[in-house]
């Protein structure tokens, strides 16, 4: 269901809504409740495994883990993908954090997380947006994975993306993204992706009582305002500290 009414996205200082979810590395089920008097969560909330700035983000996520880890933060994605392609996924690409599947995206309404209908006008965007490939890496080997793939895809007779270091968002850099974390959808999952283009993604703080400390939520259009470690790092010692 892609919805009319912008939603509005949990804020801090609010307390964040419990769930329960099935895990995809081990059996069985991830509550925010499991994490309430024990220590601070960073919670990631992300699209379905057919889009390929989250399995970007997920992979980037694990060295995350470890400075967290050294904070006392604990961390747990949630992707909207069904709960055996997950799994499947993870099996290929192992991953340091716990990982929930929220197929129905019951978390993604939860937390306020934007899902507008496209329009020309979001099309338009994502076909002519260019962002800053710096901006978009959150270590230097992903850094140097898109810079590579950024001067192969340069190097062609008819691009437009305006040099190395800025490419359009939903052009060339798909491209780069699919090549440096290769996924084949099925059918479902590409009946899912158009459905559910839109939807926004967030990371969120919260502390060992179960309020929400710290937001950082992109909307379709904004995927280059995704936390990198440095922003995640530096929220979490707010809480810790």
């Amino acid at each position: 269901m892609i919805e009319s009414a912008p939603r509005r996205a949990l804020q801090p200082g609010e307390m964040a809504p419990d769930f329960a979810l099935p895990l995809v590395g081990e059996e069985g089920q991830a509550s925010l409740s499991r994490y309430r008097g024990r220590a601070p969560l960073l919670l990631v909330i992300s699209r379905g495994l057919w889009c390929s700035f989250c399995r970007r983000y997920l992979a980037q996520l694990s060295g995350t883990r470890d400075g967290l880890q050294q904070l006392g933060v604990d961390m747990l994605a949630i992707v909207a993908s069904d709960l055996e392609r997950a799994r499947l996924y993870v099996r290929h690409r192992p991953m340091k954090m716990a990982l929930a599947a929220d197929p129905e995206r019951t978390t993604h309404r939860a937390y306020g997380l934007p899902n507008p209908p496209m329009t020309a006008e979001i099309g338009e965007s994502l076909k002519t947006k260019r962002v800053d490939i710096e901006k978009i890496a959150v270590t230097a080997d992903d850094l140097a994975g898109l810079r590579a793939a950024a001067q192969t895809i340069t190097a062609a007779p008819d691009n437009s993306t305006g040099g190395q270091q800025q490419l359009p968002l939903f052009g060339d850099l798909v491209l780069m993204q699919r090549r440096l974390y290769p996924y084949e959808l099925t059918e479902g999952e590409q009946r899912e992706k158009d459905r559910h283009v839109t939807l926004g993604t967030g990371q969120f703080l919260i502390d060992r009582d179960g309020v929400v400390r710290w937001t950082n939520v992109q909307a379709i259009t904004g995927l280059e305002s995704v936390a990198n470690q440095a922003e995640i790092l530096a929220a979490a010692r707010t809480v810790t500290g």
